[in-house]
């Protein structure tokens, strides 16, 4: 399986020999309660009868934290939906408006600025997902069943991306039902706000083929007499991806250890690509700097290994860990 490392902003992830599963670190957030409390209700008498509208005033759709961001071994980002989540109007009516026809509408109002209005879904009990309606266009949701009250359930989720910067969302929602009366309209209004949170997070990938390198073998024909020089051992080229939804980006730095049984020195042990010219990883080195939110792909680091006559016969390990830290 993929080398991931995925959470809160600091993190760390090694990688020697083999590598299976996934790290997952805890985010730090206080999770919102799921539910609704107090209901808006709207009446309205009308002759011989009258009839009523409640909607929640709130609902809580949920949170995006990093066990919901996902980034393949090809650098590929995909998120889970925040939600879905039920949202209930209820409705009565009595005397002559018990059995008159009546319909039920929905739009959305309003939002804080940090919503993306596309990416809101919605539908009915047993329907499919359809994108909100544009801001203040009334959407139809049915008629009224046949009786003195009931309820018509309504379900919505957010499709985040990595645009959704940290902070809370609100999106505040207007419902209506007009009922028919000598036909003529009796209109009630009620509003209810669906909320939710986007944590910070950041993911790091290696591909499972990359989590476990081998350099090679020091023997006498890396030696070149005449100059006095090795040709060092150099890896294939190697990917990490990584990803954050900070704003104010991220550094990803990447320091060696030896593991023996023969001691590296660590100061011949060179990362190459990108940016990097050789940086020698005995001691932490930054790999990558970001100063805003995004997906970022290095597909051409190279490790490399510059023999010496200091080095003894024997095998030779070295972890390399990787950090991502973000503000």
């Amino acid at each position: 399986m993929v080398g991931q490392a995925r959470g809160a902003c600091p993190f760390s992830m090694t990688g020697h020999g083999k590598r299976s599963g996934q790290l997952l670190l805890a985010l730090l957030a206080v999770a919102g309660g799921a539910g609704v409390v107090l209901a808006d209700t709207a009446c309205r008498d009308v002759p011989g009868g009258g009839f009523c509208l409640s909607s929640p005033d709130w609902v809580w759709l949920g949170e995006l934290t990093a066990n919901q961001v996902y980034l393949s071994e090809t650098g590929e980002l995909s998120f889970s939906p925040v939600g879905p989540v039920w949202l209930e109007l209820r409705w009565r009516r009595w005397g002559r408006a018990s059995w008159r026809f009546g319909l039920l509408w929905f739009r959305a109002i309003g939002a804080s600025p940090n919503l993306r209005w596309q990416a809101v879904e919605w539908r009915t009990q047993g329907g499919t997902f359809s994108p909100l309606p544009p801001r203040n266009r009334w959407q139809i949701l049915g008629a009224l069943a046949r009786g003195e009250e009931g309820m018509f359930p309504l379900e919505f989720r957010y499709l985040p991306t990595l645009a959704d910067l940290p902070g809370k969302y609100e999106l505040r929602l207007q419902f209506r039902l007009d009922l028919y009366l000598d036909w003529r309209p009796y209109r009630v209004w009620t509003q209810s706000a669906l909320t939710f949170q986007v944590y910070q997070w950041c993911i790091l990938t290696i591909p499972a083929s990359h989590m476990d390198i081998a350099l090679g073998t020091i023997g006498p024909e890396l030696y070149e007499p005449e100059t006095n020089t090795w040709t060092p051992l150099t890896s294939q080229e190697v990917s990490l991806y990584a990803a954050t939804n900070s704003p104010q980006g991220m550094v990803i730095t990447a320091v060696g250890s030896d593991l023996g049984p023969q001691p590296a020195d660590l100061s011949r042990l060179l990362l190459w690509g990108g940016a990097l010219e050789g940086v020698p990883l005995d001691a932490p080195r930054q790999v990558l700097v970001t100063d805003a939110p995004g997906l970022y792909r290095l597909e051409d680091l190279r490790y490399q290994y510059l023999p010496s006559w200091q080095d003894r016969g024997g095998t030779y390990l070295v972890r390399i860990t990787y950090t991502l830290l973000a503000p």
